[in-house]
């Protein structure tokens, strides 16, 4: 069994830096119930799994999407610079079909190669996480989350028109654009509407981590689907 090695940091209680890391849990995000299947005949949701932070804007999430036909499990692990939005690294996981998978046997098949990303990073798990709403208060100052979505397949089942807007709003600096996309009917997956699943804090920066939920068509129309990312925002910087 692979050792963890816990080292205390003054000041981050809540955080560890880890030699091995251990499975996620899972964060019910804006609008998920303890209830909740994925039974759900309209409505498949992709699971969310915070992993840690970095001291230079970085953050880690697992993420769990629906099966919707295949009878696997499927597993993503992404590691984003939340200072630029891109994709650090990623790898997306599908299981056989002929064999029962869950997250506990997926990290422990990849849990090697999952820490040493985690670790190149610069990565430290946290022990929880406090999702924050739309309208959260942070260094002295009030902050709101404004998500404008206006999106619909109209007559084509696959590609989406409209546009999904976030901003985010300072009570004391103003305000600026987080995320803006434009869909003009052509070369779409099926967004079928998006939303705000919360905001997470850095323990180490002014710093949040804004996740958006997109609802997209499903393989074969409902039940539909939903899709997680992640937006980085500076609380300090790029207002006007």
């Amino acid at each position: 069994m692979l050792a963890v090695l816990f080292l205390t940091f003054a000041g981050t209680t809540n955080f560890a830096q880890n030699k091995s890391f251990s499975q996620p849990k899972r964060l019910l995000l804006l609008g998920d119930t303890p209830e909740e299947t994925n039974e759900n005949p309209r409505l498949m949701k992709e699971y969310f799994y915070p992993i840690g932070w970095s001291k230079d804007g970085k953050f880690a999430y697992y993420l769990e999407p629906p099966d919707e036909a295949c009878g696997c499990y499927f597993g993503e692990i992404y590691i984003v610079d939340l200072r630029t939005d891109k994709v650090l690294w990623t790898k997306k996981y599908e299981g056989d079909m002929e064999k029962p998978e869950d997250l506990k046997s997926t990290w422990k098949k990849f849990q090697k190669l999952f820490s040493q990303k985690l670790n190149q990073y610069k990565i430290q798990a946290g022990k929880t996480f406090t999702l924050l709403g739309e309208a959260f208060e942070a260094n002295g100052d009030s902050f709101k989350i404004d998500y404008f979505a206006d999106v619909n397949l109209d007559e084509d089942p696959y590609n989406s028109k409209g546009s999904i807007t976030v901003k985010m709003v300072s009570n004391k600096k103003g305000k600026k654009n987080l995320y803006q996309k434009t869909f003009k009917g052509e070369n779409n997956a099926g967004i079928l509407g998006s939303s705000l699943g919360g905001v997470l804090k850095s323990p180490f920066e002014s710093r949040v981590a804004v996740i958006r939920v997109d609802t997209q068509r499903g393989w074969e129309g409902p039940p539909h689907v939903t899709k997680i990312s992640v937006v980085g925002a500076d609380l300090n910087k790029g207002f006007k």
